[in-house]
């Protein structure tokens, strides 16, 4: 590191400053250069962690997106009338299934299942 320094202050507990001291000894470093160290490993990691988070929350909004479009107010409104009803239809394999509308995801199976195309 070829840029110079600067003189960070902060106050702290004594038992701290002394277990920082005793690190900073057992690594054969002074006390300034070990707490400088760690606060800029610590910049580091925070920095990568602040990406991650940018980026899973960016993920949340498209899964919440995708999400939103399978449980539209309609879909909701058409299992609250089928809530708890059988549906009896024929798959592609024109065998009889019997689904039970339990949940809105089951709501969407029976959709799925009973769509047919020519």
């Amino acid at each position: 590191m070829n840029q110079s320094l600067v003189t960070l202050g902060f106050r702290c507990e004594p038992e701290l400053k002394a277990s920082l001291s005793e690190a900073a000894d057992s690594m054969n470093m002074s006390l300034s250069h070990f707490v400088n160290e760690m606060v800029s490993d610590a910049n580091v990691i925070y920095l990568q962690l602040s990406k991650k988070i940018i980026n899973l929350e960016a993920a949340n909004y498209k899964l919440t997106s995708k999400l939103d479009k399978y449980e539209s107010p309609e879909l909701k409104n058409l299992f609250q009338q089928c809530k708890g009803q059988r549906a009896e239809l024929t798959d592609l394999n024109g065998e009889i299934i019997v689904l039970q509308i339990n949940s809105i995801y089951d709501l969407q199976e029976v959709l799925v299942k009973s769509f047919k195309v020519n």
